[in-house]
């Protein structure tokens, strides 16, 4: 993508980093080079071969639309659907390795999930703050934050 919009810009360069969590974002997308990191997702590019397009219209598929601006730790892939501008780009989240894409929302859009992270960072060493956080401002239906939940729920204090 040669023309990245304004909200994604914000979202990489005021990146939240640093996180103990290594199911939330652990890797940005580089405004330099914001198609190196969606080498896996968009297109498969070997040494010596040729560039192969990954993206398909079908049930499971990586589609078109979508584009990565975050991986956590484990290298999941956290996206926008480029044509949800209007809606202010929410965030979904797919594991990676399982053989086709499902996606989850995670946020209604970047800047909530932005506003997210902050905040968990300003609690994440605490952990009945942290989990009170995610109780009160996030969907622990999600299985993406449920995933997280769960994680700091087990970790030792």
């Amino acid at each position: 993508m040669d023309n990245i919009p304004a909200a994604i810009r914000n979202f990489i360069e005021n990146k939240v980093d640093d996180l103990k969590t290594i199911t939330l974002p652990y890797f940005y997308a580089d405004l330099s080079n914001f198609n190196k990191i969606q080498e896996g997702y968009r297109y498969s590019h070997p040494p010596g071969y040729e560039l192969t397009e990954l993206t398909g219209n079908d049930d499971g598929d990586w589609l078109p639309n979508w584009y990565v601006i975050a991986q956590n730790g484990m290298d999941d892939p956290f996206f926008i659907d480029i044509t949800e501008e209007a809606e202010g780009f929410p965030v979904y989240y797919c594991e990676h390795g399982a053989g086709r894409w499902d996606a989850y929302k995670v946020a209604g859009s970047i800047q909530n999930f932005t506003d997210i992270l902050k905040n968990f960072k300003k609690v994440e060493d605490y952990k009945e703050s942290v989990l009170a956080f995610l109780i009160e401002n996030t969907d622990l239906d999600n299985p993406v934050w449920a995933e997280v939940y769960a994680y700091l729920n087990e970790k030792d204090e």
